[in-house]
């Protein structure tokens, strides 16, 4: 069904969690006090990272393959479902956003600028809920023994590096969010991206979520 988003947290702190390798250590090596103050907290979760935890708040996708690989998992998952991919529009247990190529922000509802990427669009569906700041997890943007934090994806590594393109847009996310006055700042080592400030998990956990 066609989703008009709404500023629902408006001047709060989006976790973004993408696919990157890094994921896996991340989760694997965060205490668990702090694992659950982040799953507490608003969690936008790209593909996969959707399944990481059932704190996840939304779940977004952006390919109908990946849709039929896990389609299952999806349907009995209690997280907000989106997606900006138009076979979805008449879905009514799937948000849909009409996708808008380009890249940063500027797109009104119920449009989602897709960046040339899930993990871009993600950024950008935090920013059209209204948040003031948005973590990154997971985006590493580069291409190592596997494109994944998990072995689940169906299709074997690009032959040809697809991160140049995916990391084009943070360019004009980064003008425009430093224009609207949103911070977004990056946790993922030795990430490919740069612009954003890198910030530890554990110290962006311990400073934007609240003690339970």
């Amino acid at each position: 069904m066609i989703w008009r988003t709404l500023p629902m947290w408006s001047g709060s702190t989006v976790f973004v969690i993408g696919g990157g390798p890094s994921v896996a250590g991340a989760d694997g090596c965060l205490p668990y006090p702090l694992r659950l103050r982040l799953f507490n907290s608003n969690v936008i979760g790209i593909n996969n990272a959707g399944f990481l935890d059932p704190g996840v708040d939304i779940l977004f996708f952006g390919d109908r393959k990946w849709y039929e690989w896990n389609k299952d998992r999806v349907n009995l998952h209690n997280a907000l479902i989106v997606t900006s991919h138009g076979s979805f529009e008449h879905f009514k247990r799937i948000k849909y956003l009409r996708r808008k190529t380009g890249s940063g922000f500027n797109s009104r509802p119920p449009s989602l600028m897709w960046n040339r990427s899930s993990g871009g669009s993600g950024i950008a569906l935090a920013v059209a809920l209204g948040a003031k700041r948005v973590v990154l997890i997971g985006y590493d943007m580069k291409l190592y023994k596997t494109k994944n934090f998990h072995k689940e994806h169906r299709e074997k590594n690009p032959m040809t590096n697809p991160f140049p393109r995916f990391i084009k847009p943070f360019y004009k996310m980064k003008e425009e969010a430093d224009q609207l006055g949103i911070e977004i700042v990056n946790t993922t080592p030795n990430s490919a991206i740069v612009g954003f400030p890198f910030v530890p998990l554990t110290e962006a956990i311990e400073k934007w979520t609240s003690q339970i």
